[in-house]
């Protein structure tokens, strides 16, 4: 496994949210703050310079659709939306905007958009995660979150895996591949595992487990059994998310950012709201797509 290499020094307050499109070769991720998409396309030789967007709602989850457009979330609802194009809003979430707001998401193996809440005030455990279906019905799957951060699957989509923050904890589910539904929740991951909190996750083709630290300076790698296999140092304090990609998704993607350093600190982690990449053995597998 190589060293983390500087990808794209950004001026991100908030990087977060990589996605990965094997169809052409691109790479999206969100300034969640400021309310930017950006993207860079790396069919060439070499990446192609980032691009950036600015949809009107701010996006803080990102989703493939099948028709090359994205779907996203936004702080009260799910929007879709084409590269530089108009948004359009195609579901409203069912939590209340006044304490909470829409955090990260995915889509899933059944075809849904998944995507959790955060209490804004980063305290209490009132949030949901839910899913939309492409006919535009809803699903509440779990509630009592503070931060829902980080999800992905099992490549054999036995497990499902939801981080949440403030108890810095990564919780692991059985996924019912008929209904989509979770049960049988348990810790699988709690906060000795690693410094920091556990943020943004991607699962690779051997079942292990890569959890971003915020506040932890690491990516960590664990074993189906959440023993720690791994661990990546970056040369920035909060590393927000990861995503598997490239030609044999055998490329981390990895979002980092600044948000709540003070002066001195953002001094020193100068490459803090940067992309990194870094080169890996076990590859991960492409993203689910939202059919049209």
């Amino acid at each position: 496994m190589d060293n983390p290499h500087l990808l794209f020094r950004q001026p991100n307050e908030l990087s977060e949210g990589p996605l990965w499109d094997h169809r052409n070769q691109t790479l999206y991720w969100l300034d969640v703050l400021d309310g930017k998409v950006w993207r860079s396309q790396f069919a060439g030789p070499q990446p192609s310079a980032p691009e950036v967007f600015t949809p009107a709602p701010r996006v803080s989850a990102l989703g493939l659709r099948d028709d090359g457009t994205l779907i996203g979330a936004c702080e009260t609802d799910i929007e879709a939306f084409a590269w530089g194009g108009a948004a359009r809003r195609v579901a409203v979430s069912d939590h209340d905007p006044a304490t909470m707001a829409l955090n990260d998401g995915k889509v899933g193996p059944d075809g849904a958009f998944w995507f959790g809440a955060k209490d804004r005030a980063h305290r209490d455990g009132i949030a949901p995660l839910q899913r939309l279906f492409p006919d535009g019905r809803k699903e509440i799957l779990e509630t009592g979150l503070t931060i829902s951060n980080g999800l992905d699957w099992s490549p054999d989509l036995r497990w499902f895996y939801l981080a949440d923050s403030i108890p810095r904890v990564i919780w692991r589910y059985r996924y019912d591949q008929a209904t989509g539904r979770l049960s049988d929740r348990s810790v699988f991951a709690d906060g000795t595992v690693a410094p920091g909190v556990p943020d943004g996750l991607a699962v690779d083709a051997e079942g292990c487990l890569w959890s971003a630290r915020w506040g932890g300076s690491q990516l960590v790698r664990l074993s189906p059994q959440g023993e720690v296999l791994a661990r990546v140092a970056f040369p920035v304090s909060r590393v927000s998310s990861c995503i598997f990609g490239g030609p044999d998704f055998r490329t981390l993607f990895v979002t980092t950012a600044k948000e709540d350093l003070n002066e001195s600190e953002r001094r020193a982690e100068v490459l803090s709201g940067s992309i990194f990449a870094l080169r890996v053995e076990v590859p991960g597998r492409p993203s689910f797509f939202f059919p049209r």
